[in-house]
């Protein structure tokens, strides 16, 4: 079976995009779940298949201009992505599936606004901005990185988290050092805590203050559910920039750049409980996928 696809990055979050509007394409919206999570682990495979975070349907919907479908690299569905979804509306953009720089998004999450932003002439796209909707919450929590034996090489004991929900679920350790500290480590324990058997995104992040103007800006890692540590995280820095502002590191209203090893994404806390988030797109190449029918639809991985 051949697939055509595009690949795509937001800050090196790259995802690899199926087109459900194209004709050569063998009707996605009629596979099941089960398939595209297989189809998802064999294409992202970074040394025998294309390469990804994950696995995006652009598809066809009656409530929004098109349906979003996300798969993480190890093939389970994730509810929302902020880079995926910024690429899927710039690909729906040039090839007219929105003739519209403004359009809305079906997500697993819910709708989602987008603007398409050019240069005053009009000729290319600069970046594309996401109406996130609301940031929950869920709650704070202390956490012990020395609580088991194996963990001895935290130089850390007792860190406060903030969960969040952005879509979907983060958990945010405000450290001294992002770089130095342990995310992945980290990330393995918090997925041991009860609530997080279904897993949960995992931010190490610090506001920081530039030297000369005194502005604030966040730097943050990430390690995504099901992709393990990537380059940027749109939810995430939407997450991070809600949770900064819980604590008091900034505030609402102002726009706050989030820097993550992968570049800049800008967001802004709006004081109706609204994150927007904006942030380049790129595309990287497109081709087509040999994969045979009957791994498709007899689970071989």
């Amino acid at each position: 079976m051949r697939l055509f696809f595009t690949k795509m990055h937001g800050l090196g979050n790259d995802y690899i995009y199926m087109d459900g509007f194209d004709s050569r394409m063998s009707k996605p919206a009629a596979w099941s779940s089960e398939q595209k999570g297989r189809l998802a682990v064999v294409m992202s495979r970074r040394h025998t298949g294309i390469g990804a975070d994950g696995l995006i349907f652009i598809q066809p919907s009656e409530e929004a201009v098109f349906r979003m479908e996300m798969y993480n690299a190890d093939g389970s569905r994730g509810a929302m992505c902020g880079n995926g979804i910024r690429c899927a509306a710039r690909y729906a953009y040039d090839h007219g599936i929105s003739t519209n720089q403004s359009f809305q998004v079906l997500t697993d999450s819910g709708i989602r606004s987008v603007y398409i932003r050019k240069t005053d002439e009009g000729e290319h796209i600069t970046s594309v901005q996401v109406d996130m909707g609301v940031m929950a919450n869920l709650g704070e929590q202390r956490v012990l990185l020395k609580a088991k034996e194996e963990w001895t090489d935290f130089t850390g004991g007792s860190f406060p988290v903030q969960y969040v929900s952005a879509g979907n679920r983060h958990c945010i350790f405000f450290v001294e050092n992002v770089e130095a500290f342990p995310l992945k480590k980290a990330a393995e324990l918090i997925h041991t805590l009860p609530g997080n058997e279904d897993g949960v995104n995992v931010e190490a992040a610090a506001v920081e203050k530039i030297a000369v103007t005194g502005e604030k800006y966040i730097k943050m890692r990430v390690v995504e559910r099901g992709s393990g540590e990537t380059m940027a995280c749109g939810t995430g820095a939407c997450a991070v920039t809600a949770a900064a502002v819980w604590q008091g590191y900034c505030r609402y209203d102002e726009n706050v750049e989030v820097r993550q090893p992968g570049g800049i994404l800008t967001t802004a806390y709006l004081a109706d409980g609204r994150m927007l988030m904006e942030g380049p797109t790129e595309y990287v190449f497109e081709g087509y996928f040999d994969i045979p029918i009957a791994s498709f639809y007899n689970g071989a991985r």
